[in-house]
């Protein structure tokens, strides 16, 4: 179920894991900050989602809180796609990061829930 807020008895003290669906030149991504299995895949079905995305700190400091729409909101990350796809290939035949789609969660590990952060284009991506 996507949520619109986190409760205290969603996530009931459990570990919050980000995730992250990119999609980029018809291709879906899904990171994590760490190697999960989560129930998000097609029919509710378990996807792997890989370790390769760091937020570099609080939540405060990776998403401007403040706003509230997913669409309207920025933030910063560091994603690793090593092992997913051969990121300088793509750029050459022509797919820039910067037309990628990605959508941030945040979901309370255990559960069905998550909640989405953020919904919107990469912009300005560095190698």
């Amino acid at each position: 179920m996507i949520l619109r807020y986190l409760s205290r008895a969603t996530a009931g003290g459990r570990d919050l894991v980000w995730l992250l669906d990119l999609e980029w030149a018809g291709q879906g991504y899904h990171l994590a900050d760490r190697t999960v299995s989560a129930p998000f895949g097609d029919d509710g079905a378990d996807r792997l989602y890989a370790a390769g995305l760091d937020m570099g700190g609080t939540v405060e400091d990776s998403i401007s809180l403040f706003v509230t729409g997913a669409q309207s909101r920025a933030v910063s990350m560091s994603i690793n796609l090593s092992g997913l796809v051969n990121v300088p290939e793509r750029i050459e035949q022509g797919h820039d990061l910067a037309a990628a789609r990605g959508r941030l969660w945040l979901w309370p590990e255990g559960t069905a829930d998550r909640i989405l952060l953020v919904d919107g284009l990469v912009v300005d991506p560095s190698y």
